[in-house]
């Protein structure tokens, strides 16, 4: 379909401001569980644990979540036109040289550390030996590939499937499907004046979940998980903590009981000692804020943030999901002005930078990658 170029660039700017805004507000609760969130803070409304300057700014703080986005990034600008042409092994290499293992954690440092052997193990074939196969990893960094294919879920799916299997395998790279296909197909939906800041049509949303379900296998885990979130929804639209609870016992019992299975000690070990940063319970923790906040990117992200688990990961997804749907000008002010415009991250070769100077190269890439 047509999307006007203007607009496309400009919901890129929107997703990539709220993906660093969720990143940023969840990092302070990552691990943390509901119970002690609610204790400490009751909600996680603004930014929590940074000392601000005279100004009112956060001063720049790297979050590794973004580091492997922008690494796929600079892997498709080095291909320029030939970009679609990219492969596992071309993003694997990408990662050895610009990513360090110091910086990196269960299934992505477990790859890094096998590229620096010289094992290059890509999906199915890196699941032995690595209990981390199926974490949050690939979920985690999944925007990129809807980003630059805007309105071609196709297309966002076999990019994201080329960038999970460098670390992922099986449920793991279901996530960031999912999610890259949300992302694309925000871009079908019309960009509309918010009747206030910050809010988006729900049905809008609704329908945009609904087509990225496609990209779920049917009989999964993952598609198991999120018909349950919205099984609850149904049943108690207003009380979403109640649905997180009856969530989270539904996860870290018949889930991980399922995960469990037929699988050796040290993956069982694994999974019940760090289940909290496994993709499945924060899949679901995604698909609750966004039903949940219906439409309203600060609600979201306060339900995202409170049901704690991998926070900084689950607002990334979401903030970004919003963001995309609203454009830079209708993300509040709360949120975004903290920030002032300033990007950093953890890759090598990659200088300091603005948010806006980075969305408008996911926003070149685009054009290449639809040329």
């Amino acid at each position: 379909m047509k999307i006007d170029e203007k607009s496309i660039e400009n919901r890129i700017h929107g997703g990539f401001i709220g993906r660093v805004v969720g990143s940023t507000m969840g990092t302070t609760v990552e691990n943390w569980s509901y119970e002690d969130i609610k204790k400490k803070h009751g909600t996680i409304d603004e930014y929590i644990g940074f000392v601000f300057d005279a100004q009112g700014h956060i001063p720049g703080i790297p979050n590794d979540d973004e580091m492997f986005e922008i690494v796929l990034l600079m892997t498709l600008e080095e291909r320029g036109n030939q970009a679609s042409k990219i492969t596992t092994i071309d993003i694997a290499k990408k990662w050895l040289d610009l990513i360090s293992p110091n910086f990196t954690f269960t299934a992505e440092k477990v790859a890094i550390e096998r590229f620096r052997k010289g094992q290059f193990l890509f999906g199915e074939n890196l699941v032995q030996g690595n209990p981390y196969y199926d974490f949050i990893g690939a979920q985690m960094r999944a925007e990129m590939p809807g980003w630059v294919n805007p309105g071609n879920m196709d297309a966002a799916l076999k990019l994201a499937k080329i960038d999970a299997e460098v670390s992922h395998a099986r449920e793991g790279i279901i996530g960031e499907l999912f999610i890259s296909a949300i992302i694309s197909n925000t871009f079908i939906v019309p960009l509309k004046a918010a009747s206030f800041t910050g809010k988006i049509a729900f049905p809008d949303l609704q329908k945009v979940i609904e087509k990225s379900k496609a990209a779920i296998p049917v009989g999964s885990l993952y598609a198991k998980v999120i018909t349950r979130v919205e099984t609850l929804y149904k049943k108690h639209p207003a009380d979403w903590e109640t649905n997180f609870l009856e969530f989270r016992e539904f996860v870290t019992s018949e889930i991980l009981d399922e995960l469990c299975k037929d699988a050796d000690k040290a993956r069982q070990d694994t999974l019940r000692r760090i289940f909290r940063i496994h993709v499945l319970p924060n899949a679901g923790i995604i698909m609750l804020a966004l039903l949940h906040g219906q439409g309203d990117f600060s609600r979201s992200l306060e339900i995202c943030a409170d049901c704690g688990m991998d926070a900084d990961c689950n607002c990334g997804n979401v903030g970004a999901i919003l963001g995309t749907m609203l454009g830079p000008e209708n993300i509040p002010g709360k949120w975004k002005d903290p920030l002032d415009n300033r990007f950093l991250t953890l890759t090598k070769d990659a200088e300091e930078d603005h948010l806006d100077a980075v969305a408008r190269r996911i926003y070149e890439m685009s054009k290449k990658m639809r040329s």
